[in-house]
């Protein structure tokens, strides 16, 4: 078993970009490099914009690796949901959006030679639950509303019953950080700068262009700036219209066969399983047991609850990886892309729910039409603009408001006996607290417990031995590094009084 993903163990070597040493000027500056940002890169170039793009780690690092790797339009926002809330037309807009997108990621993949083990299949959405048949048949009659290829079927190529499921055509299922590696390679081969290593840490306006500033000092001057980041680093206005969660994933060798097809249970939360193929093996991935950031401390339970369901299920035979990542979800349920709510230099592409694949795909694509000034109805659905002044959007700010209080008021333990190796806890001494951690050789890291993008206080989470913000999402090592963005800045040391 290894504690990295199934894609980032069978892809191949990123490759190598410069880190940014000295200051630069661009016409569009992307910031991100997971699939949403060597996406939009790709097609801009392509459509004669001069780009450039910065990541803070490698080239697929984040979140683009750490999922199940489904492309799928069987939205996690459900589509008599969309059609209930947004009307039919939009419905389908989302729809052919998350179509074109599936199919986009095709023609790239064989148009530029890229193999990312791509493959269509059916994907079906399925319930065991007599009591649940009649909201699939509602979920049914809105897809097909919608333009989609959809069918209503009695069973599944599952190996247990279900009680009815809706069969979704023309989904796919790829290697995604082969994908994105493959367009990295392109973009290399064409001379597009791209840099590595360069974390973003402030942007500023100057006029007509906007200026970020790197960890190293160096500023970039740019007519534009795309944020391609999972979670829009400094667009603190959509930050806030977006809660984040953990979602939890895991690859199996199998006995026998493996279910041809993707599949969607709907539990709360849900299971999802595809296969996929290794060194002409067939491989089991199937991920669960989501929660709210944060919300969770012993993460290794989630795991334990995943494989229960996964040895239940299906005829498996040993672990191969196990692997967590973190996606948003608008509070109005759609993704965010387009330009900024305050700014409209500054362009997000983000809140994808569970569809972040295809929705990274096809953020890439509007965001590739607004520039271009082509006409695409999609981007009046999905605008952040529209987020303002919602009451979800008020709904989720009082829920980070609540964590700010109920932090302040919590009492945590005071004992340092309490904290195994290779664990970590907040401490309260002395009226102060404390995030620490001791590793497995027994020695102590003591931290300020605030997380350093907006002040939360942060959670231990045990699976990924990090600290994280219930917030905003906000991830940090074990030391208190930066991990994952909005966080820019690593937690502060603060020494144990005695």
């Amino acid at each position: 078993m290894q504690h990295r993903s199934f894609w980032a163990t069978t892809a191949e070597t990123a490759p190598r970009f410069p880190t940014l040493d000295h200051s630069i000027e661009t016409e569009t500056l992307i910031i991100g490099g997971g699939l949403t940002g060597m996406a939009t890169a790709f097609l801009l170039h392509r459509a004669g914009h001069s780009v450039q793009l910065i990541e803070a780690d490698e080239i697929g690092s984040g979140d683009s690796g750490q999922t199940s790797g489904h492309l799928s339009t069987a939205t996690d926002l459900q589509y008599n949901y969309l059609q209930k809330s947004y009307g039919q037309e939009s419905a389908r807009l989302i729809a052919r959006g998350m179509r074109n997108a599936v199919d986009q990621i095709k023609t790239i993949a064989e148009t530029e030679g890229i193999d990312c083990h791509f493959a269509y299949e059916p994907g079906y959405l399925y319930t065991r639950i007599s009591e649940q048949t009649e909201e699939l048949e509602e979920e049914y009659k809105a897809a097909r509303n919608a333009g989609l290829d959809v069918q209503l079927q009695s069973s599944c190529p599952l190996p247990f019953e279900v009680q009815q499921a809706v069969r979704f055509g023309n989904n796919a299922r790829f290697q995604p950080l082969r994908f994105i590696n493959g367009l990295a390679q392109r973009l290399k081969a064409e001379g597009v700068p791209i840099f590595t290593h360069t974390r973003a840490m402030e942007v500023q306006r100057d006029g007509d262009h906007r200026v970020v500033e790197t960890d190293q000092g160096h500023r970039i001057s740019a007519g534009r700036v795309i944020m391609a980041t999972h979670l829009p680093a400094f667009a603190k206005a959509e930050q806030t219209a977006l809660p984040p969660s953990r979602t939890y994933v895991m690859a199996y060798k199998v006995k026998g066969e493996v279910p041809q097809g993707l599949f969607w249970d709907m539990q709360s939360p849900y299971h999802y399983t595809r296969n996929a193929e290794y060194n002409g093996q067939q491989v089991l991935i199937t991920g669960g047991a989501d929660h709210r950031t944060g919300t969770v401390q012993d993460t290794d339970a989630c795991f334990r609850e995943l494989e229960d369901y996964i040895r239940e299920h299906y005829p498996v035979d040993e672990m191969l990886h196990r692997w967590s990542g973190q996606w948003y979800e608008p509070t109005d349920k759609l993704p965010m892309i387009g330009k900024s709510i305050l700014d409209e230099r500054v362009l997000v592409s983000s809140g994808y729910s569970g569809d972040g694949l295809v929705f990274g795909m096809m953020g890439a694509r509007l965001i590739t039409d607004l520039l271009q000034e082509e006409e695409n109805p999609l981007l009046n659905v999905v605008r952040p603009r529209r987020m303002h002044l919602k009451s979800d959007y008020i709904k989720n700010n009082a829920e980070v408001a609540r964590h700010f209080v109920k932090d302040h008021l919590s009492s945590y333990p005071k004992d340092l006996s309490s904290i195994e190796p290779g664990t970590g806890r907040i401490l309260q001494h002395n009226g102060s607290k404390y995030a620490v951690y001791r590793d497995e050789a027994g020695e102590l890291t003591t931290l300020s417990p605030t997380c350093t993008h907006m002040g939360c206080t942060v959670r231990w989470n045990q699976g990924e031995r990090t600290w994280d913000c219930p917030c905003h999402g906000g991830q940090f090592s074990a030391k208190g590094e930066p991990l994952r963005a909005p966080v820019r800045s690593p937690l502060k040391p603060k020494p144990l009084e005695e």
